[in-house]
């Protein structure tokens, strides 16, 4: 919606949030960005997206591409990681628990658990 000519007082707000509090997203399947309007949106489209908060914010196209990237990542990937591991632990791990063992596939989610800071286990 950002892209779009009558998105002022949404451009205003972008203006004043500091970067490192922005995600970029686009309403897939509808509201596809300007120059795409009308047609079917799609993920491809939210480097639209960007480019008008690099616009909005008077900063270079890598700068706004790198952190948001990096702000999605901090957010999504850890917890990506944190599920992944808890469905891992419960399919591989936990039956070797009843048997008062530790398999090889235990020890690493354990290890990789600790590395992501997943206290779950």
């Amino acid at each position: 919606i950002v892209t779009f000519k009558n998105a002022k007082e949404l451009q205003d707000i972008i203006k004043n949030i500091p970067l490192e509090y922005l995600m970029i997203e686009t309403d897939s399947p509808y509201l596809a960005p300007v120059p795409y309007r009308g047609q079917v949106n799609q993920p491809a489209f939210v480097i639209e997206v960007a480019k008008m908060i690099a616009v909005i914010k008077n900063l270079n196209l890598a700068t706004i591409l790198s952190q948001t990237t990096s702000n999605f990542l901090s957010i999504f990937n850890c917890f990506a990681v944190r599920v992944l591991l808890e469905r891992a632990w419960a399919k591989y791990c936990s039956p070797f628990e009843a048997f008062g063992s530790i398999s090889p596939a235990a020890r690493f989610f354990i290890k990789a658990s600790q590395m992501v800071g997943y206290s779950g286990l």
